[in-house]
Protein backbone atom coordinates (compact mmCIF):
# COMPACT_ATOMS: atom_id res chain seq x y z
CA UNK A 1 0.00 0.00 0.00
CA UNK A 2 2.70 2.45 0.94
CA UNK A 3 4.37 1.57 -1.89
CA UNK A 4 1.35 2.41 -4.40
CA UNK A 5 1.21 5.76 -2.66
CA UNK A 6 4.35 6.35 -3.11
CA UNK A 7 4.29 5.83 -6.68
CA UNK A 8 0.98 8.08 -6.84
CA UNK A 9 2.69 10.71 -5.18
CA UNK A 10 6.21 10.84 -7.25
CA UNK A 11 4.60 9.78 -10.71
CA UNK A 12 2.72 13.42 -11.79
CA UNK A 13 5.57 15.29 -9.95
CA UNK A 14 7.95 13.47 -12.46
CA UNK A 15 5.95 13.81 -15.11
CA UNK A 16 5.18 17.91 -14.44
CA UNK A 17 9.11 18.44 -14.33
CA UNK A 18 9.75 16.78 -17.43
CA UNK A 19 6.54 18.07 -19.29
CA UNK A 20 7.20 21.67 -18.48
CA UNK A 21 11.31 21.60 -19.99
CA UNK A 22 9.25 19.97 -23.35
CA UNK A 23 6.88 22.98 -23.13
CA UNK A 24 9.99 25.37 -22.53
CA UNK A 25 11.48 23.83 -25.28
CA UNK A 26 9.13 23.93 -27.92
CA UNK A 27 8.13 27.51 -26.81
CA UNK A 28 11.80 28.77 -27.10
CA UNK A 29 11.50 26.65 -30.95
CA UNK A 30 14.50 24.86 -30.03
CA UNK A 31 16.54 22.24 -32.45
CA UNK A 32 16.20 18.56 -31.41
CA UNK A 33 19.18 18.05 -29.47
CA UNK A 34 19.00 21.27 -27.14
CA UNK A 35 15.11 20.28 -26.58
CA UNK A 36 16.33 17.38 -25.32
CA UNK A 37 19.35 19.24 -23.10
CA UNK A 38 16.28 21.67 -21.91
CA UNK A 39 13.81 18.91 -21.28
CA UNK A 40 16.36 16.89 -19.41
CA UNK A 41 17.72 19.91 -17.49
CA UNK A 42 14.36 20.50 -15.69
CA UNK A 43 13.39 17.13 -15.83
CA UNK A 44 16.32 15.33 -13.42
CA UNK A 45 17.58 16.64 -10.17
CA UNK A 46 18.64 15.65 -7.07
CA UNK A 47 16.56 13.32 -5.76
CA UNK A 48 19.43 12.25 -3.26
CA UNK A 49 19.44 15.29 -1.48
CA UNK A 50 16.04 15.03 -0.20
CA UNK A 51 16.37 11.64 1.09
CA UNK A 52 19.11 13.31 3.16
CA UNK A 53 16.70 15.94 4.08
CA UNK A 54 13.71 13.65 5.13
CA UNK A 55 16.52 11.27 7.21
CA UNK A 56 17.46 14.39 9.06
CA UNK A 57 14.05 15.91 9.58
CA UNK A 58 12.24 13.21 9.83
CA UNK A 59 14.47 10.26 11.31
CA UNK A 60 11.71 8.26 13.32
CA UNK A 61 9.05 7.92 10.10
CA UNK A 62 11.35 6.05 7.64
CA UNK A 63 8.38 5.11 5.44
CA UNK A 64 8.47 9.17 4.14
CA UNK A 65 11.44 8.06 2.70
CA UNK A 66 9.43 5.26 0.23
CA UNK A 67 8.29 8.06 -1.92
CA UNK A 68 11.98 9.05 -3.29
CA UNK A 69 13.28 5.92 -4.96
CA UNK A 70 10.02 5.59 -6.51
CA UNK A 71 10.63 9.51 -8.02
CA UNK A 72 14.53 8.48 -8.81
CA UNK A 73 12.99 5.57 -10.68
CA UNK A 74 10.45 7.40 -12.55
CA UNK A 75 12.86 9.67 -13.73
CA UNK A 76 15.32 7.23 -14.87
CA UNK A 77 12.25 5.94 -16.70
CA UNK A 78 11.77 9.38 -18.40
CA UNK A 79 14.50 10.41 -18.94
CA UNK A 80 15.25 7.56 -21.55
CA UNK A 81 12.24 7.72 -23.28
CA UNK A 82 13.24 11.83 -23.82
CA UNK A 83 16.30 10.29 -25.22
CA UNK A 84 14.54 7.36 -27.06
CA UNK A 85 12.55 10.13 -28.74
CA UNK A 86 15.62 11.91 -30.45
CA UNK A 87 15.54 14.81 -28.46
CA UNK A 88 12.43 16.05 -29.97
CA UNK A 89 10.48 17.86 -27.69
CA UNK A 90 6.83 16.15 -27.17
CA UNK A 91 7.75 13.36 -28.90
CA UNK A 92 6.56 9.88 -26.93
CA UNK A 93 9.17 6.96 -27.39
Amino acid sequence: MLLVAALVVAAPVCGLSFALGGITARALRLDAPQGASVTLACGMNNSSASAVLITTTLPDRPHVLLPVPAYSLLQKVAAGRVVRAGGRPGVRA
